[in-house]
């Protein structure tokens, strides 16, 4: 999936058009549910969208490795995932992954898709 070759966060252009609740300008950073994401590192197939000035409302979406890139893209599209937080307690959010769903993992987050495969 994604190489580390391009700095998070930077901006989200929405180009596969996702419903998403935030509006433009739009950031994304990228989501590591079992550690902080480093620099230079592969930032995965998730990533959390937040307007860029108010990011108090996350979205998550991932890189569908199922579906060919757009045109002109070298990555699949985005498509939009379910985020739930970890409870503290471990017990919320806590599900196991599905069959062949890296992205639900537990951790500091469980992401759920939202289409099944």
């Amino acid at each position: 999936m994604p190489s580390g070759n391009r700095s998070f966060p930077h901006y989200f252009g929405n180009r596969e058009r996702l419903p998403l609740n935030n509006e433009p300008p739009l950031i994304e950073h990228p989501l590591t549910p079992d550690k902080p994401y480093e620099r230079d590192s592969n930032p995965g197939s998730a990533r959390i969208i937040t307007n860029w000035w108010d990011r108090s409302t996350p979205e998550v979406v991932y890189h569908d490795p199922l579906t060919p890139p757009l045109p002109g893209a070298t990555y699949p599209p985005f498509k939009m995932a379910n985020y739930r937080p970890a409870s503290r307690d471990g017990v919320e959010g806590s599900e196991a992954a599905a069959p062949n769903d890296e992205l639900g993992r537990t951790g500091l987050a469980t992401l759920r898709r939202s289409t099944s495969l």
